[in-house]
């Protein structure tokens, strides 16, 4: 004869299991959430910008891939992040960013073990490719960062919290780091050096303006404007869709004077710009500024196009 507990057993033992299996789940999700803010509050995000951004730069200015190079943007641009999120955290941070500054404060030792990693990598790189003109372009770019995020300016004032200056610092230290650096390791000719680093410079502008869209009301708490924040979302969009007329121009020229693939292919890039204008009212944070990083990470595409095209 059966036992009439069994089926009642048999019920509690599946809805305990489904139980564990929904628990289960649940950890996972938090697993991996926790391992996304991570990566995003180390700013793992960064090396890959910069080695999209400098093949990018081999591309467009038919250049043999160098891994040296590619490990000092990778590196270089990473360790300026970190800083700039740890000691040479501002008040700012407090507002608008406290979830990543306390998360960096709690996991400082593998933050500092980190950045010893980063700084290795750097120097090691650098040795292999070092001449006067890489190790001068380097010591500026060293000083322009600390410009950016260190108290060296007159009053004790950081770069980033001088209103005007902050997107054209950001912007400037990256068109040196993926275009200039990679270019001076190969020793090109000056001239299509600048006008590219000028054409990154613009294309990169746009992400600085916009990432502070939201970050405005937390400057303010700080005590400091950006320049977001004075001319306000609606002009800082009017001025993002000037800064295209860049790569609409690459076009109206390619048409008569016939440009290699790759930097047709990288101009048309900074258009996907256009969709990200119309969405700073509409997005969360988190989204919107993934979509910065994506947008910035999309010239490696031009590296898929031979430049004699």
């Amino acid at each position: 004869m059966n036992d009439p507990n069994d089926g009642y057993e048999t019920v509690v033992v599946q809805g305990s299991l489904a139980r564990n299996r929904s628990a289960a789940a649940g950890h996972l999700g938090e697993a991996i959430v926790a391992a996304i803010h991570a990566v995003s509050f180390v700013g793992g995000l960064v090396p890959f910008v910069a080695l999209a951004l400098t093949l990018a730069t081999y591309a467009v200015l038919g250049i043999s891939v160098s891994f040296p190079g590619l490990l000092l943007a990778a590196s270089g641009s990473w360790i300026i992040y970190i800083v700039e999120r740890t000691v040479a955290a501002g008040p700012e941070d407090d507002y608008n960013h406290a979830d990543r500054k306390q998360w960096l404060v709690r996991h400082r030792r593998f933050v500092g073990l980190l950045v010893s990693v980063l700084v290795g990598t750097f120097l090691v790189s650098l040795t292999s490719v070092v001449t006067r003109p890489v190790l001068l372009l380097v010591v500026g770019m060293i000083l322009l960062a600390a410009t950016y995020c260190l108290p060296v300016l007159p009053g004790r004032t950081r770069g980033k919290t001088v209103w005007f200056a902050k997107p054209f610092l950001i912007a400037a230290g990256w068109s040196l780091g993926t275009v200039v650096l990679p270019a001076a390791i190969d020793a090109r000719p000056l001239l299509p050096v600048a006008l590219l680093a000028l054409y990154r410079f613009v294309f990169l502008l746009p992400n600085t303006l916009l990432s502070d869209v939201f970050d405005v009301a937390g400057d303010r708490l700080a005590g400091h404007e950006t320049l977001t924040g004075r001319i306000g979302s609606r002009i800082v969009r009017i001025v993002v869709l000037l800064t295209l007329l860049t790569p609409i121009l690459a076009f109206a020229l390619h048409l008569l004077v016939p440009l290699p693939i790759a930097i047709v292919v990288d101009s048309a890039l900074a258009l996907t710009y256009l969709i990200l204008v119309s969405r700073t009212n509409t997005s969360s944070k988190i989204t919107f500024l993934l979509a910065l990083d994506t947008v910035a990470v999309l010239p490696v595409l031009a590296a898929f196009f031979p430049v004699s095209s």
